[in-house]
């Protein structure tokens, strides 16, 4: 990603943390929540760009990972619950991170 694309997703991030934290009260029913976990989203994708580790990028992919998760729970099932969904989505990102770092390797 490049460095003006860089600057791109955090001003993103940071306009849709402030979007929410300003007109949750006029717009729908957890929408605070969905806002908070795009911003989340948008960062750990950021930070996972601009690492150069091998070891913090499996962190920071770990990151992606827990906040798509995050995102997922928040706009399609109960954030309240801790449900399948978790199970399955945590096992699929363990999956993927371990593929992803022996290609690495």
């Amino acid at each position: 990603m490049s460095t003006f694309a860089q600057k791109i997703v955090l001003f993103t991030a940071l306009a849709t943390w402030m979007l929410g934290y300003n007109i949750w009260q006029f717009a729908w029913h957890n929408f605070y929540y969905h806002c908070v976990a795009v911003t989340w989203l948008l960062l750990f994708i950021l930070v996972r760009d601009l690492v150069k580790d091998k070891w913090l990028s499996i962190g920071a992919n770990v990151g992606v990972a827990i906040s798509i998760n995050n995102l997922i729970d928040e706009l399609f099932f109960n954030p309240q619950k801790f449900s399948f969904n978790e199970y399955i989505f945590i096992f699929v990102s363990i999956l993927i991170i371990v593929r992803n770092g022996r290609k690495k390797w």
